[in-house]
């Protein structure tokens, strides 16, 4: 029994002889505001850095008697409140269902496709989730990257369908884009199409 307790003594020895070598974490202290509406003030509380103290040089190594030394002062630092309380963040518009096609039918796309031929009215559908009444979408109608219309269309709420209608005139032939895009010009569709002679 005496062998294993000196191994124990031995070994917890080793351990604090370790841990006066390895550097202590440094504190600061910060204020921490209090939540509005409780009671109480504002508390300092000491936390430690994320940055570990420097080692120090072998022949400056920690000893039990330079544990004893008072430690120097250490002062707080506020944190400021922000001005500005934070706003919720807002819900994004998007659109989960669009396309193009010859016409909108009980609020349904018809004659989708990819190619249209000129003199053909051509509709741009478009479901928008996440909007709000007052909210708006352009559809912007671009031919060969160029933008050759832009429809601005209000949005009625959450869940809301609309569309716009161009009119594939004579000389229109060429690569065809619509975009869905929401009032911070954020492109949330793009149905491209090629309109032929």
């Amino acid at each position: 029994m005496r062998n294993a307790s000196h191994g124990l003594y031995s070994g917890f020895s080793r351990w604090l002889s370790w841990r006066w070598q390895c550097p202590a974490p440094e504190l600061r202290a910060i204020t921490v505001p209090t939540v509005p509406g409780q009671s109480g003030s504002e508390t300092p509380v000491a936390v430690p850095t994320a940055s570990p103290e420097p080692q120090q040089p072998a022949s400056e190594a920690i000893t039990p008697e330079s544990l004893l030394k008072t430690p120097a002062a250490v002062s707080p630092t506020a944190v400021e409140p922000s001005a500005d309380p934070p706003t919720p963040t807002m819900l994004l518009m998007s659109v989960t269902e669009y396309g193009v096609g010859t016409a909108v039918e009980d609020r349904r796309l018809v004659g989708g496709s990819d190619r249209f031929r000129e003199g053909t009215r051509v509709a741009f559908w478009t479901r928008v989730l996440g909007g709000t009444s007052g909210q708006g979408i352009d559809h912007v109608w671009l031919r060969e990257s160029v933008e050759a219309m832009r429809i601005s269309l209000d949005v009625g709420g959450a869940s809301w369908r609309t569309h716009s209608v161009k009119t594939l005139h004579q000389g229109a032939a060429g690569n065809w884009a619509v975009e869905a895009r929401d009032e911070a010009g954020r492109v949330l569709a793009r149905s491209e199409f090629i309109c032929v002679r």
